[in-house]
């Protein structure tokens, strides 16, 4: 039997999709990885993501999400869940208009 999931463990599964379609769209590099830190309330340590690449900690990147320090790991789910639903759109939109091109 597979054991229950916490909403750290959908939240971090969320972050990673986020990761792959940000790749696919070619803003994030190939050694670059998305690195979420979930809200701890008992050391009062506030949700981050934030971008690591082989160097270390990358300058934050325009189309990442900011989070508040009231969010928590349900809502940072839903919100890098709503951002790679974008990314895989825009993704496909532009697939499509080079299809279209290329028929021309």
């Amino acid at each position: 039997m597979a054991k229950r999931r916490t909403q750290l463990d959908w939240t971090e599964i969320a972050v990673k999709v986020l990761q792959d379609r940000a790749q696919e769209a070619g803003l994030l590099g190939v050694d670059e990885r998305l690195v979420y830190v979930g809200q701890d309330r008992k050391t009062k340590t506030e949700a981050s993501l934030e971008v690591w690449n082989g160097h270390g900690k990358r300058p934050r990147p325009f189309w990442l999400l900011s989070l508040n320090p009231t969010d928590n790991n349900r809502l940072v789910e839903r919100l890098a869940d709503a951002q790679s639903k974008l990314l895989y759109s825009l993704n496909l939109q532009t697939s499509f208009n080079r299809v279209v091109d290329a028929q021309d």
